[in-house]
């Protein structure tokens, strides 16, 4: 799965699903926790527009889309909503 994610469209895609996000000078940590479970914690840097592919990967696997790329892309391009996140989650068994 190649999944390419960037920063601005990661923002937009976390704050959309309630995560909470804290802008560092350098860095922005991000977490997501639903029904009292931690699903994403990680960081990625302020510095470039483009995240990693390796760390655009670990966050589409960690909100536990990493096997579906319809389903990453229609998180990363807003069609998808919280509840249909959430819900997909749970068909999924995740939460």
């Amino acid at each position: 799965m190649n999944v390419t994610l960037t920063r601005k469209q990661a923002i937009q895609m976390l704050t959309k699903i309630g995560a909470k996000i804290e802008e560092g000078t350098r860095h922005t940590k991000v977490t997501l926790e639903i029904d009292g479970k931690i699903l994403l914690r990680t960081v990625f840097s302020n510095g470039s527009k483009d995240i990693p592919t390796g760390t655009a990967k670990s966050i589409f696997r960690e909100l536990g889309l990493g096997k579906s790329i319809e389903k990453c892309l229609a998180l990363r391009n807003c069609p998808m909503k919280r509840e249909e996140y959430i819900e997909y989650l749970r068909s999924e068994g995740v939460i």
